[in-house]
């Protein structure tokens, strides 16, 4: 979805890296290029520094969480825990909103 896209409601919405709305989770991702064939998901450490995967159950709380910037893939749910192990990731996270100096929210 390219960022100039707005949800029904008029909110602007991530821009999609891979995937579709109709997937079950949303991960944040690094921005890829178009003909890009893998991207790399977006680690976090967490307060006891273990290595975090985070995903949204929702692109509305991918927005909320991460800001309307932030590039995503949506997954099956089926699909999480293999992409957590191949990533490196410790734990698994949903719905956790990041400190404001990881957002990346429009300008205003």
């Amino acid at each position: 979805m390219p960022p100039e896209e707005y949800a029904t409601d008029g909110a602007a919405v991530a821009p999609a890296v891979l995937g579709d709305e109709g997937a079950e989770l949303f991960i944040p991702c690094a921005r890829a290029a178009p003909h890009d064939q893998e991207v790399q998901l977006e680690l976090r450490h967490t307060t006891e520094n273990a290595l975090a995967l985070v995903t949204y159950t929702s692109l509305e709380r991918l927005v909320e969480g991460c800001g309307d910037q932030q590039p995503w893939i949506s997954v099956p749910s089926a699909e999480v825990q293999q992409l957590a192990e191949q990533a490196g990731a410790q734990v698994i996270l949903q719905d956790v909103p990041l400190p404001d100096d990881q957002r990346q929210d429009s300008p205003e």
